[in-house]
């Protein structure tokens, strides 16, 4: 369907937790049963240094108390939708919301979607792509 896409397409594999870690400005992040955190250290990744790059996250294991890992150099600027972890003790589709309203305040057109249940009960997608423009939205 579209022969050249394979040659512009390379796999990397990195930790999004690593304070070193700089993704290239024009790659796709996707982060996979994303469990706790790593969901919001994928966003922050995509988000970092005012790049808007296209995301798709889905998120898993939701923890009601939460903290930023120091030893990582994480600190709650990070994670600012999280709101120093009180979103958290409201529960998953409070975390899925607000992750949805500061990806969507940051240009993205950002959507929850679902994967088929019977492939995991964790189904829930974050799909975020940039710019925001009409047309660009991600179906429903």
């Amino acid at each position: 369907r579209w022969p050249d896409l394979a040659s512009r397409i390379v796999w990397e594999e990195q930790d999004v937790r690593s304070p070193k870690m700089q993704l290239p400005t024009d790659c796709f992040v996707v982060s996979c049963h994303a469990c706790a955190v790593l969901s919001d250290d994928a966003i922050y990744a995509a988000t970092k240094c005012g790049a808007c790059r296209p995301l798709v996250v889905l998120p898993c294991c939701y923890k009601k108390k939460i903290r930023p890992a120091e030893k990582l150099g994480r600190t709650w600027a990070d994670w600012p939708w999280l709101e120093n972890g009180s979103v958290n003790c409201l529960g998953p589709a409070a975390v899925n919301a607000a992750r949805l309203r500061h990806l969507n305040h940051l240009g993205y057109s950002a959507s929850l979607q679902y994967i088929d249940s019977n492939i995991t009960p964790m189904n829930a997608a974050i799909v975020a792509r940039y710019p925001a423009i009409p047309g660009n939205e991600p179906p429903v």
